[in-house]
């Protein structure tokens, strides 16, 4: 099984914020690629692509957001490697999901 993280927060924020600040996202971090997005339920899901690094082979990143109040949305941060043999990341996929939480909180 290939090496993963995951965070999940409520954001006090509403869904489609967050969704425009996702889309803006590999803007400021080129080696992340913006894959596309679907809807899902009331909500909203969005991947992402790491790019191969000295570390590794990639990742693959999903972004799921759902409102969960009037003004609030839980994100839930899924990293993992691309490459399904690759059992240890040396933290890429933490930082991938750190990253994205922080770029939610910045903007």
């Amino acid at each position: 099984m290939a090496a993963s993280y995951m965070d999940i927060r409520v954001f006090n924020e509403k869904l489609m914020p967050l969704v425009e600040k996702l889309r803006r996202y590999p803007m400021y971090h080129t080696n992340i690629s913006y894959v596309g997005e679907f809807a899902s339920g009331n909500g909203c899901v969005m991947r992402f692509k790491g790019g191969v690094t000295f570390t590794s082979w990639g990742e693959d990143i999903t972004v799921t957001l759902t409102p969960t109040g009037p003004n609030t949305t839980q994100v839930q941060v899924y990293s993992v490697c691309a490459l399904p043999t690759q059992v240890v990341d040396w933290g890429t996929n933490r930082q991938n999901v750190n990253n994205i939480m922080i770029a939610l909180t910045a903007f």
